[in-house]
């Protein structure tokens, strides 16, 4: 046999020969085709999730943008309109979640505390402090509230004390000397003569629930140092539930109310009225 021979007769295969070659292409070609239609079918599988997930985040979104208050372009606004304004911060916050809504009654405190220092730091004129004590802030602590004459203390109910963290709380201090504030923030600190924030029994607080707010009555300035210094741990002598406060009294930002929209006196403080209003949506 001549090699062309041999040659042909690789390039012509017999009939059987070329029906297994023929047989094993459409077998690649239904492999093909069928992984290509699983590929398909899992792009639109993984699309489907994907677009599933982004209509629950836009949903979630949506839920979470509260409808801005109708409020004027250019003019300062009134106080009444700054009050609208807070009330849409914190239903904002109520959207999200209580979380929210406590980040915003520790942001509220810190207002407080500005305002407090802003008065001491610029006026230093004797016998010129900020009015930053519960019965200053608040109404007169002997004004009735209920119908069947309840007051304030009457309307809090103790608890046992807890611990909290200065720099992650709402925090009330009252500081009315400058001296002593300079004398803290010199001595407070890890670089300080006195060292880090301690308590000791110079410094006493109550905490209000369901926030928490604290309020601080007595060793003030070494605490409001430790608050601008970053904070510390503090036992709380005693703590009260706040809520039967809470579902009696309202305000408009302008007035406290009590039971039957009784009057208690003039909001001096519009932050504590918006912490206020945060109590009541926390129960």
């Amino acid at each position: 046999m001549s090699p062309w021979c041999a040659t042909d007769a690789i390039r012509t295969p017999s009939r059987p020969d070329m029906n297994s070659r023929i047989q094993r292409r459409k077998s690649r070609r239904t492999e093909e085709n069928g992984l290509e239609q699983l590929i398909a079918e899992a792009r639109a599988m993984g699309k489907s999730v994907v677009a599933k997930g982004k209509i629950r985040q836009h949903k979630r979104i949506r839920e979470t943008r509260v409808e801005l208050p109708l409020l004027p372009k250019r003019r300062r606004l009134t106080k009444d309109e700054e009050w609208l304004s807070l009330l849409w911060m914190i239903d904002t916050a109520e959207a999200h979640g209580k979380l929210a809504l406590h980040g915003l009654t520790i942001a509220l405190a810190r207002l407080i505390q500005a305002e407090s220092l802003r008065v001491l730091f610029f006026d230093a004129r004797p016998h010129r402090s900020p009015d930053n004590d519960v019965n200053d802030l608040l109404w007169d602590r002997n004004s009735p509230i209920s119908s069947d004459g309840r007051k304030i203390d009457d309307l809090l109910v103790r608890r046992r004390g807890r611990n909290i963290e200065l720099g992650s709380a709402a925090v009330i201090v009252g500081v009315w000397e400058r001296w002593r504030l300079a004398r803290a923030l010199q001595n407070l600190g890890p670089s300080g003569e006195w060292g880090s924030w301690r308590q000791d029994d110079n410094h006493r607080a109550v905490a209000w629930y369901p926030w928490p707010l604290i309020w601080v009555d007595n060793g003030n300035h070494s605490t409001t140092a430790a608050l601008l210094r970053g904070g510390g741990a503090m036992t709380c002598e005693a703590s009260f539930d706040a809520a039967p406060l809470l579902r009696l009294v309202s305000t408009d930002g302008k007035m406290w109310f009590g039971e039957n929209r009784r009057a208690l006196g003039p909001v001096r403080s519009v932050p504590l009225a918006g912490i206020f209003e945060i109590g009541r949506r926390l129960l």
